[in-house]
């Protein structure tokens, strides 16, 4: 079904500010927020559709760029290029493309030469359809997606699992033979309109739940949750100590710290306070009462990726590389990540 032509416009924007800041976060060699966390930022409109088109027009980029560069549709100022991938694969491979604002009439007006481009490389490729362009670990992770189950973590803070089970009373739910406050729905259950979700029942994967579990924080305690934003974990740990005692949040990063108190207040966890700091510059002794630290540092990813979507992110990024530039990118991400995890782990064990 396509979009209302009065949001129309207003999505694509979404989508291309969503590909663009992970286009730019790639090329600076940066880690951040992920594809689905700035798809279900508070102020994103029709978040599913905004999702599905940031997911598609990155599985395609390395096809979008190469028919684009078979014309002059970007000498304009009429359009931003990280616009006109999204336009582009509406208009080719999407559901379509109307002439909602200046930026689509622009577009628009190259369709000829967009069909012509994308039927002459798929004549040179010798294929039958846009998708066997695709590389395979682009078409696997597509597959392996449809397949995840729904993870819906409760937020005891506001219900009881009980209560959330009744609430889904029209979808098939289960409870999670590992974690208690955990449930389990079929793969594709499409939640982000029901009127709990982001307060009493948030969308966290499984993995993401084991760390407040596994540190078993306690009522009453003080507790530091390290690299907090967006506040899945964080607010998962006030949860677990039944809103009682203190959660202090660390984040770095000014914007993801926005999201982060957004979370806090949506889930009532009114016992964390957010704090705009780098964990490593935190001094111990300022809280001598904390119990427990749960460290949950930037990671590469690579166990998550098909999950997060990051995977059409990297594929799009070695398309343009020799395989030797690729990896040597990459070993020297993972030699960064692992000496900052190592100095956070160190910092850590240093409080009280």
């Amino acid at each position: 079904m396509s979009l209302p032509e009065r949001i129309e416009g207003k999505v694509h924007k979404q989508a291309a500010g969503v590909v663009g800041r992970l286009l730019k976060a790639q090329g600076a060699k940066k880690g951040g927020a992920s594809l689905k966390s700035l798809t279900l930022a508070p102020n994103i409109i029709a978040k599913k559709a905004t999702y599905a088109i940031c997911c598609e027009t990155l599985k395609y980029l390395s096809v979008i760029r190469d028919i684009i560069g078979k014309t002059d549709l970007l000498d304009s100022d009429e359009v931003s290029a990280e616009l006109a991938y999204v336009l582009v694969y509406e208009l080719l491979l999407g559901k379509g493309c109307r002439p909602v604002a200046a930026p689509e009439k622009h577009v628009l007006s190259y369709k000829a030469a967009l069909q012509s481009a994308l039927k002459r490389k798929m004549m040179s490729c010798k294929v039958k359809s846009p998708a066997e362009l695709l590389p395979a670990e682009v078409r696997l992770s597509s597959k392996l997606q449809s397949a995840l189950p729904r993870y819906v973590r409760v937020n005891t803070l506001q219900l009881s699992v009980e209560e959330a089970v009744a609430a889904l009373h029209r979808h098939k739910v289960e409870r999670d033979e590992h974690l208690d406050d955990l449930l389990v729905l079929p793969p594709g259950t499409d939640l982000h309109k029901h009127p709990l979700t982001g307060t009493g029942l948030v969308l966290q994967g499984k993995g993401s739940c084991m760390p407040a579990v596994a540190l078993k924080p306690q009522a009453g305690w003080e507790v530091i949750d390290a690299c907090a934003a967006p506040g899945n974990k964080t607010t998962h740990l006030a949860a677990r100590m039944r809103g009682k005692g203190k959660v202090y949040a660390f984040d770095a990063d000014r914007r993801r710290l926005r999201r982060l108190k957004a979370n806090i207040e949506a889930t009532g966890a009114s016992i964390v306070t957010a704090k705009n700091a780098d964990f490593l510059s935190v001094d111990p002794l300022d809280y001598p009462q904390v119990r427990a630290v749960l460290l949950d540092p930037s990671c590469s990813g690579s166990g998550t990726e098909v999950v997060r979507g990051d995977i059409l992110l990297a594929s799009t990024a070695e398309v343009t590389k020799s395989a030797e530039d690729a990896a040597a990118e990459r070993l020297a991400r993972l030699e960064g990540l692992v000496k900052f995890q190592e100095a956070a782990l160190l910092h850590a064990l240093s409080f009280p």
